[in-house]
């Protein structure tokens, strides 16, 4: 497990590794947001966000978790199926992955510019505080955002608040 607070050790850190992992995003990863189907004893709603990445490989995991820090985790699986390892981030070391993956990111770039949007509305105190109502706004818009941009169906209604599809220009690497 991470520890709450967890930052990156930029000493493990290059260029061609954030590339890789941008790729590696793009591809496989997914940046998450959900929300809390009932509302804590407070009245309060609830969001899990996490940028996660899956794959059968340990070892490719086991490295990257090495490389980036975040939770390794390990879905068992029935057999003759192998496991899914994966590793997960969230709190400040999401906040600083989408911070440094932005510029190398293609296709999943409006998901991670969405993530930092909503993790800015976080101040790190954690608990059981109570939120204004702009922050709400701002969070519900997010995580409206990250379900039309995650989704598997068509987007023939995307509301307003919804960036549109990735444009020529958007799609061009540098």
């Amino acid at each position: 497990m991470s520890k709450r607070g967890a930052t990156l050790d930029m000493k493990k850190i290059s260029r061609d590794g954030l590339i890789y992992l941008a790729g590696l995003i793009d591809g496989d990863g997914c940046f998450f947001i959900s929300k809390r189907t009932l509302p804590t004893a407070a009245g309060l709603t609830q969001y899990m966000l996490k940028l996660q990445v899956h794959c059968i490989n340990e070892e490719f995991i086991n490295n990257l978790h090495q490389i980036y820090g975040g939770v390794k985790v390990v879905y068992k699986r029935t057999p003759p199926r192998r496991p899914l390892y994966g590793i997960e981030f969230t709190g400040k070391l999401l906040t600083q992955m989408c911070e440094l993956l932005i510029p190398f990111l293609i296709l999943k770039k409006r998901n991670a510019q969405n993530m930092l949007e909503m993790r800015n509305t976080y101040n790190g105190t954690g608990g059981h505080i109570i939120v204004p109502q702009h922050i709400l706004d701002i969070r519900d818009k997010c995580f409206a955002i990250s379900r039309q941009l995650n989704t598997h169906k068509p987007l023939n209604d995307i509301p307003p608040c919804c960036p549109s599809a990735l444009s020529s220009e958007e799609f061009q690497v540098n």
